[in-house]
């Protein structure tokens, strides 16, 4: 067994779980994601690196690596969950969540997105009244707590004039209204365009790999084609050779022959 005793870490302080979450909100496009591909995987290294970096910069921590700082924050999200959900599952009497928990828990709850039409968004709810249509349904912002005291068999008689005159002169409603159409083209024609490039590129990287098919082929062949006549030229070195070795044999016969004739004379 190895005689290396393991110090204990300090506990991480409320100031410090403070920065850390703060610091985690900070990076958290880049750390929470799911994906798992290399790319992404290096990316959230040198994210928790940064945020490494960033934390100990700060005045009232302890220097920490990203290794501490990661299992820290797993086990403190893990333990905040848990409690979230002990917290509703039983009926009694439960402490409240710290508030850096609850800071993890909602923050993407009390962010949200901003959408480009939350001005026009107002104008579905809005009731356009004309002169000849008074028996319309008024909505509940012309209705005032003295109306809603008063009793249901009773008839209620609303001069609703005013208000319908200054609907009907405010050009601005209309104006909105009117490019709410063009505004709902923009955005379709902006998906459009979207599905198109996306479209385009998978053609055009399909259309790459054709061709880096076919000049792979071509390459295939052309060393096939080298390869065959490198063999040709070979047999051909190797026919030469033989005929070679013919030749020297019939020139040893012969002088041999040639001997034996002066031999026998």
């Amino acid at each position: 067994m190895s005689n290396v005793e393991k110090t204990r870490r300090f506990n991480f302080k409320e100031e410090e779980k403070s920065v850390l979450i703060g610091l985690i909100n900070k990076f958290k496009n880049r750390i929470a994601h799911k994906r798992g591909d290399h790319h992404s995987l290096r990316e959230k290294e040198l994210a928790w690196t940064e945020l490494t970096k960033e934390y100990n910069s700060h005045p009232d921590v302890l220097k920490r690596n990203s290794r501490q700082l990661k299992t820290f924050y797993d086990n403190f999200k893990r333990r905040a969950r848990r409690n979230k959900l002990d917290l509703f599952k039983v009926d009694i009497e439960k402490p409240a969540l710290e508030d850096t928990e609850t800071q993890l828990i909602i923050n993407d709850h009390v962010q949200p997105l901003e959408s480009t039409f939350v001005k026009d968004a107002g104008l579905y709810s809005v009731v356009y009244l004309t002169k000849s249509n008074t028996n319309a349904e008024l909505p509940e912002a012309f209705l005032t707590d003295d109306l809603a005291t008063c009793n249901g068999t009773n008839s209620l008689m609303l001069d609703v004039t005013d208000n319908t005159d200054e609907l009907l002169d405010d050009k601005s409603l209309v104006t909105s209204q009117k490019n709410i159409p063009a505004l709902n083209k923009n955005v379709d024609w902006k998906m459009r365009r979207r599905r198109l490039l996306k479209k385009s590129k998978i053609l055009k990287a399909k259309k790459n790999l054709r061709e880096l098919s076919e000049a792979r082929k071509q390459v295939i062949e052309l060393e096939k084609k080298l390869m065959k006549e490198k063999h040709e030229a070979s047999m051909e070195l190797i026919e030469l050779q033989v005929v070679n070795e013919n030749l020297k044999h019939e020139i040893l016969q012969l002088k041999l022959n040639n001997y034996k004739n002066k031999l026998s004379n």
